[in-house]
This record gives structure tokens, C-alpha cells and sequence, in this order.
């Protein structure tokens, strides 16, 4: 757990509840696997755009009762929904709720300008369901690493070839389900054909979804939405250590395996939360 103890004093990532919604993007570098994060990051990196610094893209789908986000991500475990470790904080900011990312290094959010005109006209359960449905359509397999590569279309021969190696590393593990690694979808490309599945075009003129990568959705259609994002000490949040791990545990859980059916994520939100004081009504 020394790991857990480091990072308690370190700024992390916490997304404020009252400000997502269906539909928004989540660009973020991750911190869970240096070698391909850092890869795709310094690729897609443009000077006058700091949110292109980032080697993962995932899309919020709704809202579950008892204030739980699914968050749909396609990376190496698999492509799905599941809910993100949600902490219902009494610290710094009295009576707010967060949903928790232990694994990001930076993040942004995004928002596309029609889906929240959509959501300002006909409220949130109305684009919510759509998404839920088309997020259910994908394999769960993740994308081979090459066709991620193409999408910087000048990446070095060393990059490629350490993409090569862990994609062969990957084919060892799965097994039986490396050969459908082509029918696989990437993060970003997955998030771009999501939105254009709802009338939604990230890129003026229209880019192939396939062509998307995390970096470049930094530098679309889709509008900041920087009051969304907190990066502040698990500490300095009013969490207590045993909190932390809980939430460390439960985001990589996701992460290390196939994604988790969404009723696995509630229950051990759920467990999650009974650690954590609730917020009574009179504090609001």
C-alpha cells in the first residue's frame, strides 16, 4: 500500500457531479501504463493545446440512482461501460459529490455544443437512453495497438516497434480473443463513432472515426467545460487513507481485467460508500 500512502498528498482528479452530463468527453492521461500513455501523448501533442497532451478518451452515458456515472472506455480491458468510484465529499467543497480518477495524471472535459443544446431542450434522460443503447452495440475487445498507431500517421520505428511487443504480449494473455483485436475499437474512435451515431460531427469537415485520435478531440467541435475538473489531495478532500485505497482499488479493478458488468461496479460502489460519511440534507 506505500503507493496509496504517496499518492494521499497528491493532487488528483476528481469530477464534479453537478456539472457532467450525458454525453460529455473525458480526454485524460493516464498513469496506469507509462509506456503506451506517453507514447500516444507526445504524438498527438500540440504546443498551443494543452488538453492534446492526453493518451485516453472515454464519454459519460447517464446518471444511476444513487448518483453513480457510467463511464464508457474502450482500452486494454475491454470496450464497456462501468461506474467510476464516486466519493460524496465533505471537505473541501461542503455537500458536493465526485466521481473519482486515481489513474489520471491530467484531465479535461468536453462537452459537444448540439448534444447540450439537446439536453438544455429536452433534459438529460432524453440523450441519456440513446447513448446507453448505442454503447451496448460495441465488442468487447479492445483495438490491436497498430491501428491506434495510424491514427498520428508519423510514428517513429521505435514507437512501432514497442507497440509491436506489447501487442505481442497482449496476444499472449488473451489468447483465443487476440484474433479479434481488429475488430476491436480504440477510446477516441469509439467516442467519435458514438457522437456521430447521435447526428453529432466532432470535426468540420467530418473525420473518420478511425482516424480520431485522444489528442485530436482536443482540437474539434467539442467545448471545454473546465469547472467540471478538480485536481486537489485526496487529503486536502477530507477523504480518510482507507477511503483512498477503496477508490485506488475499485478504479483499477476495472482496469486489469475484461470490463466489469455494471451491476459488479454499483455493488462495490455501494461498498464505497458505506466507508464514507453521507451528506445530510440540512448541509446543503
Amino acid at each position: 500500500m506505500e503507493n496509496e500512502v504517496s499518492s494521499f498528498d497528491l493532487p488528483a482528479c476528481f469530477l464534479d457531479q453537478n456539472v457532467l452530463r450525458p454525453g460529455m468527453v473525458l480526454l485524460m492521461l493516464s498513469n496506469s501504463d507509462k509506456k503506451i500513455s506517453e507514447i500516444i501523448a507526445s504524438h498527438q501533442y500540440r504546443k498551443r493545446i494543452p488538453a492534446s497532451r492526453v493518451s485516453h478518451a472515454g464519454m459519460f452515458v447517464e446518471r444511476e440512482q444513487g448518483n453513480l456515472w457510467t463511464l464508457f472506455e474502450a482500452d486494454d480491458s475491454g470496450a464497456g461501460s462501468e461506474a467510476p468510484p464516486t466519493y460524496f465529499g465533505d471537505g473541501l467543497l461542503l455537500g458536493r459529490s465526485w466521481v473519482v480518477l486515481p489513474d489520471a495524471k491530467s484531465a479535461y472535459l468536453f462537452a459537444h455544443p448540439e448534444l447540450a443544446a439537446r439536453i438544455a431542450a429536452h433534459g438529460p434522460e432524453s440523450v441519456a437512453s440513446k447513448l446507453s443503447d448505442l454503447t451496448g452495440d460495441f465488442f468487447e475487445v479492445y483495438s490491436n495497438y497498430e491501428r491506434l498507431a495510424e491514427t498520428t500517421g508519423w510514428l517513429s520505428p521505435v514507437a512501432r516497434m514497442l507497440l509491436a511487443r506489447l501487442q505481442r504480449h497482449r496476444n499472449q494473455i488473451e489468447g483465443a480473443a487476440a484474433p479479434r483485436a481488429n475488430e476491436g475499437v480504440f477510446c477516441s474512435e469509439a467516442v467519435v463513432a458514438i457522437l456521430q451515431a447521435m447526428g453529432c460531427e466532432a470535426f468540420d469537415p467530418p473525420r473518420f472515426a478511425c482516424t480520431v485520435g485522444p489528442g485530436d478531440l482536443a482540437d474539434s467541435l467539442l467545448e471545454p467545460v473546465p469547472e467540471g475538473v478538480l485536481f486537489a489531495t485526496p487529503r486536502s478532500m477530507g477523504m480518510l487513507l482507507h477511503e483512498w485505497r477503496e477508490c485506488i482499488e475499485l478504479r483499477s479493478l476495472s482496469r486489469r481485467s475484461s470490463v466489469q458488468p455494471i451491476a459488479l461496479m454499483r455493488l462495490l460502489n455501494r461498498r464505497l460508500q458505506e466507508l464514507w460519511p453521507q451528506i445530510e440534507s440540512t448541509t446543503s
